[in-house]
């Protein structure tokens, strides 16, 4: 079996170097990053020609780049949709170097500052791309799905209807984890009711989504209770603007499940370990909703039947947002100067550093990696 994989690899490299060796021609772009060559292994630098800037692309010198727990999936690939060797990064940020022919130049000019997230495209003429729901085109492709390259890399291409400008008052350096993390939980607060304020939402889990979620749901007016098993959060959910904290695996905690009785809107998990999923359900109102974010492929949700059906509630999920909702998100986090917390920068050469960081002790809440920040 080495044997074979060290054969397999040798021609990946191969493969590297007659790529580097060729001139890209009109049009193209030589692109050079940083990507394992199979399921798991180190990220090496890796080039790839990317074609003829398409007439509704846009094309982008990449700044920055957050790192999501997804880039450790598809890395790993735990969603079988992982074509190696690809770049991962779908939270980059940088600025516009070409357009195509079709692409609307008052609103991509050359040199502005935009950001890319989950999405690189859909077909912009089903139902659901109609319908201010293009994140669930059956037509779509995530950014780095599927052998696409992301935002570990020098320059990225993009479907310009997902290609998002990044407002002046949101710094590039920290702002590339809203395109997948802040998306992730803005889409569903808007779609359940909380842009108008006056709901009592519950947020489980306080990582790199749920610090976010907490917020912006304060800064929409809602009441936000924050449940978790970290003994740690507390304080940090109380600086972020949590109304209460809950940690559901201590005994000594002043506050418990059951002091939320049926007297939540809805729930944003973010946290699928170790729950008691029925004592949970019955923190939602007649009526609430529990809101699935995040992906976690190896978790089986049970179903809290009794508990559902009894009090007619919901259970749901929600997928990144539609590029409509990407606008408004960053727009809203522009207005109430909403960034994610950052706890390292890694440089691009530090990337395989940044990986192992995440995979075996996590990141408090979000990371990026710096890919150009002198542009």
């Amino acid at each position: 079996m080495a044997s074979v994989l060290h054969y397999a690899e040798g021609k990946v490299n191969e493969l590297v170097d007659s790529v580097k060796r060729h001139k890209a021609g009109e049009g193209e772009r030589l692109v050079t990053g940083m990507a394992p060559y199979g399921v798991g292994q180190p990220l090496k630098e890796y080039s790839y020609v990317s074609p003829k800037l398409k007439e509704d692309e846009v094309e982008i010198k990449v700044m920055y780049c957050g790192l999501c727990h997804s880039d450790l999936m598809m890395w790993r690939n735990e969603t079988m949709n992982s074509v190696y060797p690809f770049i991962p990064g779908h939270e980059a940020i940088g600025r516009i170097t070409q357009i195509g022919d079709k692409v609307d130049a008052s609103k991509f000019p050359t040199g502005r500052t935009v950001g890319v997230g989950w999405m690189r495209t859909a077909c912009h003429e089903c139902g659901f791309c109609t319908s201010d729901m293009d994140n669930v085109c059956d037509k779509g492709v995530g950014t780095i799905e599927n052998g696409n390259n992301g935002g570990f890399a020098d320059y990225i291409r993009i479907d310009s209807k997902w290609v998002f400008p990044i407002p002046e008052e949101l710094n590039p350096a920290t702002c590339g984890p809203l395109l997948c993390a802040g998306i992730t939980v803005f889409s569903p607060l808007k779609r359940f009711g909380a842009l108008r304020g006056g709901k009592k939402i519950g947020l489980l889990g306080l990582g790199g989504l749920g610090h976010l979620a907490v917020k912006m749901a304060k800064a929409m007016g809602n009441y936000v209770v924050v449940f978790s098993h970290s003994e740690d959060k507390e304080e940090d959910a109380k600086a972020f603007g949590a109304d209460a904290y809950v940690n559901y695996e201590s005994t000594a905690s002043p506050v418990g499940l059951d002091d939320y009785n049926q007297k939540l809107d809805f729930v944003l998990c973010t946290q699928y370990s170790q729950l008691n999923w029925l004592s949970f359900m019955e923190v939602l109102k007649p009526r609430g909703t529990w809101v699935l974010l995040g992906v976690i492929p190896s978790v089986v949700v049970p179903m809290p039947m009794t508990s559902l059906l009894l009090k007619e509630r919901t259970l749901t999920s929600s997928k990144v947002g539609s590029s409509n909702d990407h606008e408004e998100m960053l727009n809203f986090c522009a207005q109430h100067r909403i960034e994610p917390d950052i706890e390292h920068t890694y440089k691009l050469e530090e990337l395989q550093q940044a990986f192992d960081d995440f995979d075996k002790k996590g990141f408090k809440y979000r990371a990026v990696i710096s890919v150009d920040p002198q542009l």
